[in-house]
């Protein structure tokens, strides 16, 4: 998955994350009715809504690590922003 699908996926987690925190939809399942996405599919980019917000800009602007893939955000990303930032974004 190239850099511009990833931060695709990026953006979408972050509106749904959104629109779960700050919408009246209750459920994955509300939501997904509401955006006609499935709720498999929001489920597994929910992760990426709770990147840091340096390593969401990174990538969509695209100034993340080379070669950073979506399986990478989704399941190995660390909780802590200090270590998403460290693990995720290029160094200088």
């Amino acid at each position: 998955m190239g850099r511009r699908s990833v931060s695709i996926q990026v953006d979408k987690s972050n509106l749904i994350t959104n629109l779960l925190v700050c919408g009246d939809d209750t459920s994955v399942e509300q939501l997904a009715q509401e955006t006609r996405l499935s709720a498999a599919y929001i489920q597994r980019i929910l992760p990426c809504g709770m990147l840091s917000p340096k390593v969401i800009e990174a990538i969509l602007s695209g100034g993340q690590r080379p070669h950073l893939t979506l399986a990478e955000l989704l399941y190995q990303f660390p909780i802590t922003w200090r270590e998403q930032e460290r693990k995720l974004l290029p160094t200088i």
